[in-house]
């Protein structure tokens, strides 16, 4: 009888041990394949990453890697800036070259902000693409170029999100830490996210206005809360998180109405020129209604160009243009047009206190970027960093080959990323 009693003892004991087992378990993460996480601050710039207005980003950076900037592509516009950090290329070379412009081929015609269908006008291939075509999943809550497959390979990212200028931040850490916390076949290797930075606020009030620091306070705590769940789902090890900005943002003493010159010349300055301007900032482009003169005038778009180099500004017929601008891309249209800053292209009615869209080597226009965790030396301190170098970065944080059509280079975060998987 007593061994009868032992042998149900050491029976309930091994049911307890396994039972026990598989709970702890089911509690410990499943470990997977590395991820990248890139969120993307709009108009931020290094000086707003300051112990007052992102505390915890700057503690976060002794951890981490940071850069003293990073170099915009020209123009520094939201658009063209988010996709080369996704293609690794300048605007002159996947066409999205300006928030709006003119395509002259009629089956695109015009793109502005709200055009549907945005990836058939990339003419790179997108991260996305690359990592879903070669079995990686990837996620994006609001991206240029994210709402849907690229076009010639059919593969975009996995999950995405159509886009909602209402969405907080806080929605969209909550969605990153659910596509994380996903099981390791369905979760993405990597997510791409926007965040409103400082952009909209520095458009309204200027370049470091309070505004702008109580927006990028919030951020701050999101970005804190999802680096703070990462660690409690255990995938922190496994993740590395890379924060960026498209541009910077500046302030103007002056303004130029580029249409109104065009169409209400100054007297001796010429006939009205009926035209399509696109862009205001540091750069637009003019799209001629009537291109053609007759044979006793210069052509228009010589005609345009001097009208506005007589107000300050730089321009050329786009065929004319400098190399070193990166403007050969038809979709810049008849004339391209800079200002220096301090001088701001605006239109009518438009009454804003902060610009971008300036070549990307004046300091003004630098991003930001920080790396943290997985593949990232603590306290490693990078220079030179460029918009285009982040897309190549990526895949190799992720072993994937880099396309040798990329314009960036991987950039050395101090640690061997596979060296821990």
């Amino acid at each position: 009888m007593m061994l009868q009693i032992r042998m149900i003892g050491l029976g309930l004991w091994a049911v307890w041990v396994v039972s026990a087992s598989c709970s702890l378990a089911a509690e410990v993460p499943e470990r997977g394949s590395p991820s990248v996480i890139l969120i993307s601050l709009d108009g931020t710039r290094p000086q707003d990453v300051n112990p007052e207005t992102m505390p915890f980003l700057v503690r976060r950076s002794a951890s981490g890697a940071a850069a003293e900037g990073l170099q915009s592509v020209f123009p520094s516009n939201t658009f063209p800036a988010h996709v080369s950090l996704v293609t690794g290329v300048t605007p002159e070379r996947h066409g999205l070259v300006n928030n709006g412009f003119r395509d002259p081929d009629p089956e695109f015609g015009r793109f502005w902000k709200g055009v549907p269908d945005i990836p058939r006008w990339i003419q790179v291939e997108p991260i996305w693409s690359l990592l879903e075509s070669a079995g990686l999943p990837t996620a994006s809550f609001y991206w240029v170029g994210s709402e849907g497959a690229w076009p010639e390979s059919g593969y975009g990212p996995g999950a995405w999100k159509k886009f909602d200028p209402k969405t907080s931040e806080a929605t969209k850490v909550d969605q990153i830490l659910e596509w994380m916390s996903r099981p390791k076949s369905e979760r993405p290797r990597l997510i791409t996210a926007w965040f409103q930075g400082g952009d909209h606020a520095g458009h309204q009030d200027g370049p470091g206005a309070e505004s702008v620091r109580r927006s990028l306070r919030r951020q701050d705590r999101e970005i804190e809360r999802l680096i703070e769940g990462l660690r409690e789902q255990g995938r922190w090890d496994e993740t590395t998180l890379l924060i960026v900005s498209d541009h910077g943002m500046a302030s103007a003493q002056r303004t130029v109405d580029v249409k109104a010159l065009l169409e209400t010349p100054r007297e001796g300055e010429g006939r009205k020129i009926a035209a399509e301007v696109y862009g205001i900032g540091g750069f637009a482009s003019v799209v001629l209604r009537d291109p053609y003169a007759p044979s006793s005038e210069e052509p228009p778009a010589s005609q345009v160009a001097q009208r506005l180099r007589r107000a300050g500004l730089e321009a050329y017929p786009r065929s004319e243009a400098p190399r070193s601008w990166g403007v050969a891309h038809p979709r810049f249209g008849d004339v391209v047009v800079r200002a220096p800053i301090g001088t701001a292209i605006v239109r009518q009615g438009l009454n804003i206190k902060g610009f971008h869209g300036y070549l990307p080597s004046h300091p003004e226009m630098d991003g930001i970027f920080y790396a943290f965790g997985r593949g990232v030396e603590p306290g490693r301190r990078l220079s030179g960093v460029q918009n285009v170098d982040v897309a190549p970065t990526i895949l190799e944080l992720l072993s994937q080959p880099i396309p040798s059509g990329m314009e960036g280079r991987a950039l050395n975060l101090g640690v061997d990323p596979a060296a821990g998987d």
